[in-house]
């Protein structure tokens, strides 16, 4: 996390982190569990409000996340996320499961920054649909894509250290 103050309330906080994110879903009577792994990239802006000997802190932002693994569990096979631009043709013995590289999501939360020792909870409000897109964009496929839509949103809680610059 990198904390660029523009004054003594705004700042803005890039960030580089490690997320997983997940659902679960049924098909008739069996259960799956997905977990997604990606490296997340946030770009908050960040108002402190002086509270006690810290700052209490509300932060927004946009955040880009790369896809680069996971996991579909359930039924009799697991399967292995891999990204991909468009569904891959399932191959024999192929257990992989293909979902796009790239999400995009908005966040947004609270915190609290004691002298550089930072507490914060938010939430994370996907706004990409993860499933690939088909190869013929005019197709009825594509076309149905938008009937199918998967977002991964959720709850976030962190804990982070800035160094430098604490005094304030």
């Amino acid at each position: 996390m990198f904390n660029a103050r523009l004054g003594d309330v705004i700042s803005l906080r890039p960030e580089i982190l490690y997320s997983q994110r997940g659902f679960k879903t049924s098909q008739g009577s069996t259960n799956y569990t997905a977990r997604f792994s990606y490296v997340e990239i946030p770009f908050n802006v960040v108002g402190g409000i002086p509270a006690g000997p810290g700052k209490v802190e509300i932060f927004a932002g946009a955040a880009a996340g790369y896809l680069f693994g996971g996991k579909v569990t359930g039924g009799t096979t697991d399967y292995t996320i891999k990204g991909a631009d468009q569904p891959q043709p399932q191959q024999a013995n192929d257990k992989s499961a293909y979902y796009n590289y790239l999400n995009i999501s908005l966040n947004f939360g609270l915190g609290y920054n004691y002298k550089g020792l930072v507490f914060q909870a938010g939430y994370n409000l996907g706004l990409s649909n993860i499933n690939p897109h088909f190869e013929n964009r005019d197709s009825q496929a594509e076309k149905d894509r938008s009937n199918d839509v998967t977002k991964l949103s959720g709850f976030t809680f962190g804990l982070a250290y800035l160094f430098g610059g604490k005094e304030d």
